[in-house]
């Protein structure tokens, strides 16, 4: 079934639609949260966009690019989420900038699967440690402490890692999205 007969079935309140729209985007969703918070937070995240998505069902529109819909209420809920965390503006505006070029000027030119080809790739680049660490954290899914104990280091230490890792990919993407507003 097509995408846009699963988004009509969906406005029509079919759990089997969204369903099938959850088991097909989920994944990138949640890795798209990963980049920035922990976990348990994407776990927290990725839920509320998909209950805003069953909320707002009947005002989906069928002919608009979903994926691209899906990842700017992400961006919208991580932002609240900091919010709730009470985290300053100076400590978010890096995570503003990233989010916001990198899904309202490239949500249409590139697809997500090219989106997390180009951070694998740039995850292979990281120095080993912070590579180790940052694979650990967001594909194993370990807590800080158990990294710590895994690696025989100090949770400074890895959290030290993480935001090496998360930097240079922040900068990374924001440069790409730069590149694809030029191109």
């Amino acid at each position: 079934m097509s995408e846009k007969e699963l988004i009509l079935l969906l406005k029509e309140g079919n759990h089997e639609a969204f369903n099938s729209l959850y088991n097909l985007y989920w994944k990138h969703i949640y890795n798209f949260c990963r980049l920035y918070v922990s976990k348990e937070n994407a776990e927290e995240i990725l839920q509320e966009v998909f209950i805003k998505i069953w909320m707002g069902r009947s005002h989906l529109e069928v002919n608009k690019n979903f994926k691209g819909y899906l990842f700017i209420i992400t961006r919208n809920e991580i932002f609240e989420w900091f919010r709730k965390k009470e985290i300053s503006d100076y400590q978010i505006l890096p995570l503003t900038s990233v989010l916001e070029d990198s899904y309202n000027d490239m949500e249409e030119k590139i697809s997500t699967d090219d989106l997390r080809d180009y951070i694998d790739s740039l995850i292979v680049k990281l120095p080993p440690q912070s590579r180790t660490i940052f694979n650990l954290s967001r594909n194993s899914h370990l807590t800080n402490l158990e990294i710590a104990e895994k690696l025989h280091i100090s949770v400074k230490a890895v959290e030290a890692g993480i935001t090496r890792a998360l930097k240079i990919l922040r900068k990374n993407i924001d440069m790409m999205s730069v590149f694809f507003m030029i191109g």
